[in-house]
């Protein structure tokens, strides 16, 4: 009995260090400090694989994380590795329309975007809008973030119409649930004037970047206005999320 409450106590530690450990990786990654984040979400998950040798959703959160690092390094291959590890660990834990399976499928999707493989971005993205048209309603932010990552794919291949429907539909959602001068409004607002430029639809380019200036400019950071409208392959509308 004696050994086997040591046992127990030393996987209560175990998990206690884990804990500690994916919560300080965490924090070092919303503080973009990926190396530092890095390093504490790899000592949670070497301790999760031994504790968790079956899986188990904590295991699959951080192995997630990882991936979110590896992308936001430019480490296309091992973010999708990851990513793909993370999603095969939760189809295990999960029902087939949980939420966090539309997450990690956007992931997934954004991955294969920035590897120009766009039409797998395509399918994983449409997989994510499936899950979530069964579970949540028409406007949330989820969905809305679904819509957002695969007209994104769309704009990669030049199919700009399909891009600019999807458009349309984030912004009916945001119009719903969020402020008029909301940053994520700005954000896409960005994103339909790249979408009409591209379509030579000058007029309405330009109306939809003037909104999107005049929402940024009640803000007090100016960067981001110098960065949505001069680096056209930054998307701050776009979100590998790793964090859930």
């Amino acid at each position: 009995m004696l050994m086997l409450n040591t046992k127990n106590n030393d996987m209560e530690n175990s998990k206690l260090i884990v804990s500690i450990y994916v919560h300080t990786g965490v924090n070092y990654y919303r503080k973009n400090e990926f190396n530092v984040g890095f390093y504490y979400s790899k000592l949670a998950e070497d301790i999760q694989q031994k504790i968790y040798p079956n899986g188990h959703l904590d295991l699959a959160r951080t192995v997630n994380t990882l991936g979110a690092i590896y992308f936001m390094r430019g480490c296309y291959n091992l973010a999708l590795s990851y990513s793909k590890k993370s999603l095969s660990i939760s189809e295990n834990m999960l029902s087939s329309n949980h939420p966090y399976l539309g997450v990690l499928n956007m992931n997934i999707g954004l991955v294969f975007n920035e590897m120009d493989e766009v039409e797998l971005g395509i399918n994983f993205g449409k997989k994510a809008i499936e899950i979530y048209e069964k579970i949540t309603p028409s406007a949330h932010g989820n969905m809305a973030q679904a819509f957002i990552n695969l007209s994104h794919s769309y704009d990669l291949k030049a199919n700009y119409y399909q891009a600019l429907e999807l458009h349309k539909k984030v912004s009916s959602i945001l119009e719903k649930i969020l402020p008029s001068d909301h940053q994520l409004n700005a954000h896409n607002l960005c994103r339909g004037g790249k979408i009409y430029y591209h379509l030579n639809q000058t007029d309405l380019a330009l109306e939809c970047e003037l909104k999107a200036l005049n929402i940024y400019e009640k803000y007090s950071n100016n960067t981001q206005i110098a960065t949505d409208h001069s680096n056209k392959t930054s998307d701050s509308s776009l979100r590998y999320d790793g964090l859930c």
